[in-house]
């Protein structure tokens, strides 16, 4: 069953939500299509199907300091995803199981430096993408990068800006 969130999702009350924590479950496909606001405190968890981003900054900006779950997400299982054209700026990145990152189009993502979060050893992220750009890392370990894949191609490190890089093919002629 699909899903679409339309209008505000924020926490009304923090001392009585503030351990609320934003799940997809299920097969089918989640839209949040308006800009979360106000809430503070606990992540967002993607365990199967597809949470799909519909704005720019849906679960919130952290260049704006409207923060959304500190805009932590979680990678239990299933995909996270972005619309075309929007532009997803995130906090820290969990990965507990074999989960995906879908930017197909011209969507963006970047997360905050998460290399002092603990990933599950040996779940992996794929990222969809059509360039390495769509993606940004602020900061992750050697084991986190060795957990990535983009569009199945195994990520060797990040570069000067946080975008993966592959492991390359070097050629000697003589």
């Amino acid at each position: 069953v699909d899903f679409t969130l339309k209008g505000t999702l924020k926490d009304f009350d923090a001392t009585t939500y503030s351990y609320m924590q934003l799940s997809k479950t299920g097969a089918g496909t989640m839209e949040i299509a308006a800009q979360c606001t106000g809430a503070k405190r606990y992540p967002f968890l993607v365990n199967e199907g597809t949470l799909l981003l519909g704005v720019d900054d849906t679960l919130g900006s952290t260049s704006k300091k409207v923060l959304i779950a500190t805009n932590d997400v979680q990678m239990a299982g299933g995909t996270l995803a972005a619309k075309t054209g929007t532009k997803q700026t995130l906090k820290f990145l969990t990965v507990t199981a074999d989960s995906t990152i879908d930017l197909r189009g011209t969507a963006t993502m970047s997360f905050a430096d998460s290399s002092a979060k603990a990933w599950t050893a040996g779940a992996k992220l794929n990222i969809l993408c059509e360039s390495t750009e769509q993606i940004t890392f602020a900061g992750l370990s050697d084991d986190q990068i060795g957990a990535l894949r983009v569009n199945g191609r195994r990520v060797r490190k990040l570069d000067d800006k946080g975008h993966p890089v592959f492991p390359g093919l070097i050629l000697l002629l003589k």
